[in-house]
């Protein structure tokens, strides 16, 4: 079980999972679309999952990697490296290199199965791959842990919506 963060630390992971279903659009939105931005701190003493979470959040995926990976190199609470390696998913999806994205999800899933962000990038990382399936999974289960999160509905609306346009071609092709 991950333990909390103390209130007074900004959680500067709370909307880089929104980069999965970005990653999906044809148009990704900047963070002043999505209504996020406009703060950098300092995650406990690693300065490079702040930066890192920042970059992404701006659409600056391979610097947001960069900075992250770099960040990893340091000696980190659990919760830093689930929310790192989540980071890193989020950053290879908007990069679309969703098999190395969904390697990361997965890594940040092992150390904490309940990680909903982790879920919705993986998703992102499925429906990029075209495994709409899983995507669908993930998008699910990610909502089952946390209802009220507005990025996975959203992400969910798109992988349905993703799964709608693969399947048109098909149904076309049978008439």
């Amino acid at each position: 079980m991950v333990t909390p963060l103390p209130a007074r630390r900004a959680p500067v992971s709370s909307l880089p999972c929104l980069l999965a279903f970005l990653a999906l659009q044809s148009a990704p939105a900047s963070a002043q679309e999505l209504g996020i931005g406009g703060s950098r701190s300092v995650y406990g003493t690693n300065p490079y999952l702040s930066d890192g979470a920042s970059a992404l959040m701006l659409g600056n995926y391979e610097k947001g990697v960069e900075l992250t990976r770099e960040g990893l190199k340091q000696i980190l609470t659990t919760e830093e490296r689930v929310t790192m390696l989540s980071n890193l998913c989020a950053g290879y999806v908007g990069l679309k290199e969703y098999d190395t994205a969904i390697v990361y999800c997965n890594r940040s899933l092992e150390l904490d199965p309940g990680n909903w962000r982790a879920l919705q990038n993986r998703a992102g990382a499925y429906a990029g791959l075209g495994q709409i399936t899983k995507a669908l999974g993930d998008a699910e289960r990610g909502l089952e842990l946390n209802p009220d999160s507005s990025g996975l509905k959203l992400t969910l609306s798109i992988v349905r919506e993703k799964a709608k346009r693969e399947a048109k071609p098909a149904d076309n092709a049978r008439s």
